[in-house]
C-alpha cells in the first residue's frame, strides 16, 4: 500500500465515474485512500460511488473543480496526493511505476506522466504528450517536445513489486517553469504531489473557473523541479465539444495566469526575459487570432498590437492586425473560404 490519497472531483459524472473508480481500485499498488468530492451533482453520481465501499464520498455545494480538489487534499491523511478526473482512467501499473520514480528521486515533490487519449469508441492517440493530436498547443506552436523543456533524463527499471510487466521507463526532470511560460503541458489526472507542498503554495485558485491547472502548475513550477515519467499511465477522455465551447475562457484565463506569474513578476521577467517576451507575443497573437475568427475586430486589433509590443516580427499578429481593418462581411467570407479550402485539402 502507498502512503497516497487519490482525490477525484466529480460533477454529474454518473456515466463515467464507474470506470474511473474501477481503474483505481484495481491498481497493483493500492493507495491508502480514495476520496470523491461531489461538487453538487444533480444526477445519480452518489449511487455509482456508493457501489465502491473502499471509496470515501463527500458532497459539497457546487463550487467548482478547484475547491473540490482543495477540499479533497484537506481531508486526506496521506503524505502524497494524486488527482484523477471523474471521466479519466488509470493504467493498473500507474501507482507502482510512479512509486519507483518517487523512491529514485525522493527530493522531488511533483511527479507527472504521459497519457493516452480516448473517446467512447476508440483510443486515438497512444501518447497524448508526443502525438500530433496532443491537447497542448505549446508543442505544435513552438516546434518542441517535453524533452526540450525537461532536459535531464534517467532510466528506471521497475521491480516486480511496482510493475510486473513493464521494462525500462524513461524519466525526465528539471525546471518546467521556462516551458510553462508558453503554455500548459501537465494534465491533472497524471499528477502526484506531496500534500505539504501542495498546501504550502495554496492549492488551486478558485477564481479560475476554467484553466485552473494552467495557473496552478505555472505557480508551482517556480518553487520546485518537476519529474516526468515517459510512459502513458492514464487515459484522458477527449470531449471535443467541451473543449471547443471553453476556448475563449481557456484563452482568457491562461493569459491571466501568464500575466500574473510572468509579466507582473519581476523575478520571472528578469530570470527568463527572452522566454517571457516571446511567450507574451505568442499568447497575445493567439488571442488576436481567436477574436478575428469571431469577427470581433477591435479586440483582434488590440491584442495584435499587444503582441507586437513584445515582438515586432510576430507574423500572426501582423496578419490579424491587417485583417482587422476589413469590414465584418469580408472577414466572414475569408473565414468561409479558409474552411472550404481546409476541407478540400484534407478530404
Amino acid at each position: 500500500m502507498i502512503d497516497l490519497t487519490v482525490v477525484i472531483p466529480a460533477f454529474n459524472a454518473a456515466k463515467t465515474i464507474k470506470s474511473t473508480l474501477q481503474s483505481i481500485v484495481e491498481q497493483r499498488m493500492q493507495p491508502r485512500e480514495i476520496i470523491v468530492i461531489d461538487d453538487g451533482s444533480t444526477d445519480n453520481t452518489v449511487d455509482v460511488v456508493k457501489r465502491f465501499p473502499q471509496v470515501q464520498y463527500v458532497r459539497q455545494s457546487n463550487a467548482g473543480v478547484s475547491r473540490a480538489r482543495n477540499n479533497g487534499v484537506a481531508l486526506s491523511t496521506s503524505a502524497w496526493v494524486a488527482f484523477c478526473d471523474a471521466d479519466d482512467i488509470w493504467h493498473p501499473a500507474k501507482l507502482g511505476i510512479c512509486l519507483k520514480a518517487i523512491r529514485q528521486f525522493p527530493a522531488t515533490p511533483f511527479v507527472f506522466h504521459d497519457f493516452y487519449m480516448f473517446n467512447d469508441s476508440e483510443v486515438f492517440a497512444q501518447s497524448g504528450t508526443f502525438s500530433g493530436k496532443t491537447i497542448f498547443p505549446i508543442f505544435k506552436e513552438n516546434g518542441i517536445t517535453i524533452k526540450d523543456i525537461l532536459k535531464e533524463s534517467k532510466t528506471l527499471v521497475p521491480g516486480v513489486e511496482e510493475c510486473k510487466d513493464t521494462k525500462e521507463v524513461e524519466v525526465l526532470y528539471g525546471n518546467a517553469f521556462e516551458g510553462l511560460i508558453f503554455g500548459n503541458f501537465v494534465l491533472p489526472t497524471t499528477v502526484l504531489m506531496r500534500k505539504d507542498v501542495f498546501q504550502s503554495i495554496g492549492g488551486f485558485d478558485p477564481s479560475f473557473p476554467v484553466g485552473e491547472e494552467t495557473e496552478f502548475f505555472l505557480r508551482a513550477s517556480k518553487n520546485m523541479d518537476f519529474l516526468f515519467v515517459n510512459v502513458p499511465l492514464a487515459g484522458y477522455r477527449y470531449n471535443s465539444g467541451g473543449l471547443t465551447a471553453n476556448v475563449p475562457r481557456l484563452l482568457t484565463h491562461g493569459l491571466r495566469a501568464f500575466e500574473k506569474h510572468c509579466l507582473e513578476d519581476p523575478m520571472a521577467r528578469m530570470r527568463f526575459a527572452k522566454n517571457v517576451k516571446t511567450a507574451a507575443a505568442k499568447r497575445y497573437s493567439r488571442m488576436s487570432y481567436y477574436y478575428l475568427s469571431e469577427c470581433k475586430r477591435s479586440e483582434a486589433g488590440k491584442y495584435a498590437l499587444d503582441s507586437l509590443r513584445y515582438n515586432m516580427f510576430e507574423r500572426r499578429a501582423w496578419f490579424t492586425l491587417m485583417l482587422s481593418i476589413f469590414p465584418v462581411p469580408v472577414i466572414k467570407e475569408l473565414r468561409r473560404t479558409k474552411t472550404w479550402w481546409t476541407k478540400k485539402m484534407y478530404s
